[in-house]
């Protein structure tokens, strides 16, 4: 009887000691694996908003890069193509106008809002063209206003006048003489403001324009290098 009550005590032991069917033991690592599952459950709702949130940005991106392109390349482009005197060639004592052609090399109307012009005399060397362009004191061209087309151009007249005096300026044949040694520089300089129908509101584009005066054909040419500052376009 002893020894039955010995054996049926070690096979309760044995029987306590296995987990019962049908149970899971918790255990840290299980605890963990139950978190990962509740990630799990949250991470593709995640992904699918940053994946929507990521597509959509990148759509926009495309549709702005698109909208710069189309802009930048359909817009009015005003210029002025050239600049001369009467007759083409410069004269003593003749009274100083400058003819102009504007053209609007764009696809868009340009609705001009502004021009201006201005002359620069330099003697013997002094008082040369400034690096920058100086338009603290101008002339108004205000011949210049309206609309000009895509392709379309046209003409203007400036009328230089002494700043002393008021009255329009010729050259000496001591002048005209220096002129043509390289003795004196002469330039006029501006630039033409206008608007399309892409300008934001108070907003406005703006075409910078330089040219001298070139002995040898005794007209007008652009500066070049010279006038880089003065001949731009933004």
């Amino acid at each position: 009887m002893k020894k039955s009550s010995r054996k049926n005590r070690s096979k309760k032991k044995r029987n306590n000691s296995q987990p019962k069917q049908g149970t899971k033991k918790h255990t840290p690592k299980a605890q963990h694996a139950i978190w990962e599952r509740l990630l799990l459950l949250h991470l593709p709702d995640v992904s699918h908003r940053i994946g929507g949130w990521t597509l959509r940005i990148g759509v926009f991106a495309v549709f702005l890069t698109a909208l710069s392109i189309y802009v930048s390349t359909d817009r009015a482009e005003v210029q002025i193509t050239d600049a001369r005197f009467p007759g083409g060639k410069l004269a003593p004592m003749m009274m100083l106008k400058i003819e102009t052609k504007v053209e609007n090399a764009g696809t868009e109307s340009a609705n001009i809002v502004k021009s201006i012009m201005r002359d620069h005399y330099s003697v013997a060397g002094n008082n040369p063209l400034p690096a920058r362009p100086d338009y603290s004191d101008i002339d108004m061209w205000d011949e210049w206003r309206g609309t000009l087309l895509p392709g379309s151009f046209d003409g203007g007249l400036y009328t230089p006048t002494d700043r002393k005096t008021g009255l329009p300026m010729t050259f000496s044949p001591e002048q005209f003489a220096r002129l043509n040694s390289g003795e004196d520089r002469y330039w006029v300089y501006g630039y033409i403001r206008y608007r399309d129908r892409f300008s934001l509101p108070l907003t406005s584009r703006k075409t910078g324009f330089c040219f001298t005066y070139y002995p040898t054909t005794k007209g007008l040419i652009d500066c070049g290098r010279e006038g880089a500052e003065y001949m731009y376009m933004k």
